[in-house]
């Protein structure tokens, strides 16, 4: 299991080893284009949004990716219209 994925699902709060950078598995949305890195992801907890460059869309689903999309071209990020350290995520052609 990927250490990052450890840390997250034991709640040390840790996002990277040698980081000071802090945050919780929820709501993390981790942007995967391989198998593994979708499976690490859902381990940790995390919402995963495959991108179907590298594997085919179904290795990604069958990865535990919740939606899978082209590229990147399809993701698009929002400010919320309820607060201003929101963002949301606004998918086209994606497949879940």
């Amino acid at each position: 299991m990927c250490p990052v994925a450890n840390q997250i699902r034991n709640h040390t709060n840790k996002v990277c080893v040698d980081s000071d950078f802090e945050a919780s598995a929820n709501p993390v949305l981790v942007l995967e284009d391989a198998p593994a890195g979708a499976k690490a992801g859902k381990a940790a907890g995390c919402k995963v949004l495959g991108l179907a460059m590298t594997h085919s869309t179904q290795d990604l689903l069958d990865a535990g990716a919740d939606w899978v999309v082209p590229d990147l071209q399809s993701v698009n990020l929002v400010k919320s219209a309820s607060s201003d350290s929101v963002l949301e995520v606004k998918l086209s052609n994606a497949i879940s």
